[in-house]
């Protein structure tokens, strides 16, 4: 029998690599910005610019959350936990995939819809797709399935409204 987790896999959009070469702020350097006595030497600044492309790097990145276990009790807490720590490294996109999950108790279904509204409110998002009839079933007696953009059929779906988001800015 195969074991049954949770992973995670990155993907980030092509088109960001042309935001990458962009120019870091100038009062990045700023040694006044960051309360310091002193101006910071090249080798401070340089590595002030690397940190901020870097944290620019993982906003435009989406993080897919595979879910190949039901989500309910100690699997909703480890998924909890990746999604904390998703979100504590400054990551703004979540898509969760739940098309090999059977099954979702209220405990996994509240993690999803809190860790969603934490995301929104600072800029980001949580997207789920692969909703079994069971699954829709039981988000649709939640009220889930009534929130705006949260539920896709399909990764490609998914991914296409956050480039979406990131062209209209909505």
């Amino acid at each position: 029998m195969a074991t049954r987790s949770i992973t995670i896999r990155e993907y980030l959009p092509p088109e960001h690599d042309l935001d990458l070469s962009a120019e870091a702020p100038d009062d990045i350097a700023s040694y006044k910005v960051m309360g310091l006595a002193d101006p910071l030497s090249s080798a401070e600044v340089q590595i002030a610019v690397d940190t901020w492309r870097q944290i620019q790097r993982q906003k435009a990145t989406i993080q897919i959350v595979d879910v190949d276990t039901d989500l309910i009790a100690l699997s909703s807490v480890q998924l909890r936990q990746i999604l904390e720590e998703l979100i504590e490294r400054n990551t703004m996109k979540v898509i969760v995939n739940l098309s090999r999950s059977r099954r979702i108790d209220s405990s996994g279904l509240g993690i999803l819809v809190s860790k969603s509204n934490e995301l929104r409110q600072n800029g980001g998002d949580l997207k789920v797709y692969g909703l079994s009839e069971t699954l829709t079933r039981i988000f649709n007696q939640l009220g889930a399935s009534n929130l705006e953009k949260f539920i896709y059929q399909n990764e490609r779906d998914a991914l296409a409204d956050f480039e979406l988001d990131r062209d209209t800015g909505v």
